[in-house]
């Protein structure tokens, strides 16, 4: 019993910060838990260390939320986006609000199968007129981005390795394998959520005092659903 217990421990080990095998001040290979700050370095400089079109080459079930909030001397405006999609289903949402003061534009399209279903507000309706082509719509959206640069699409292209060379204070959740990190530059404060083992980029989140505000959210797998409702009342797509 005593050496099952040693076994799983020299295993675990490299996944601790000050374990016998790992200095304290050093981070070999980015295998220990949480990452020091030259690792995180390392792995966000790493071409391709967030790109949502390789996510959603990678899960079958993707949704990729924004939020960008603007509050510039008490003129307040915030677009926010979702975008989901489960290739197992043949389904996709594309939502978006955009609020300027107390007015607010608010609609999603589920789509997919055999219908569509559109809200407004609060309100959902199945569109006629439109026989559903499913597409992975993060594929699609950067397809439209670049050829119209100029329209207003989702904020999904975040540089992170701007914010690579930075001085990161990290803590982290051994059980949910969740490390959170935390920097600031001259501008702004930056989050980033990493999850799992290897590390994935999950969240992001800069912050310039109470002017600016974004976040970015990555859920994967069975956290991520898509319905189609019926017998909707019906409206042109």
């Amino acid at each position: 019993m005593r050496g099952t217990t040693l076994a799983i421990f020299v295993l675990l080990c490299p996944l601790w910060t000050g374990c016998l095998a790992v200095p304290e001040d050093a981070c070999p290979e980015g295998e220990c838990f949480p990452l020091d700050s030259a690792a995180l370095s390392e792995l966000l400089a790493t071409p391709g260390a967030f790109d949502v079109l390789s996510y959603a080459e990678d899960f079958e079930r993707l949704r990729v939320e924004t939020s960008t909030v603007y509050d510039n001397q008490g003129q307040f405006a915030e677009v926010h986006w979702s975008v989901a999609k489960d290739d197992t289903a043949n389904l996709r949402s594309i939502a978006m609000r955009f609020t300027v003061g107390t007015s607010s534009l608010d609609s999603e399209v589920i789509e997919g199968q055999h219908t569509t279903n559109i809200r407004v507000g609060g309100d959902w309706y199945e569109g006629r007129d439109a026989i559903p082509q499913y597409a992975d719509p993060f594929a699609e959206l950067a397809q439209l981005a670049n050829e119209q640069p100029e329209g207003m699409w989702p904020p999904f292209g975040f540089d992170i390795a701007s914010v690579a060379e930075l001085d990161w204070l990290i803590s982290g959740d051994l059980l949910s394998l969740q490390q959170i990190a935390t920097a600031s530059n001259a501008t702004h404060t930056i989050i980033i959520e990493l999850m799992g083992a290897p590390p994935m980029v999950t969240g992001i989140e800069t912050y310039s005092g109470d002017e600016e505000q974004f976040t970015l959210r990555v859920t994967t797998g069975d956290d991520v659903t898509i319905t189609l409702q019926e017998g909707l009342p019906r409206t042109p797509v």
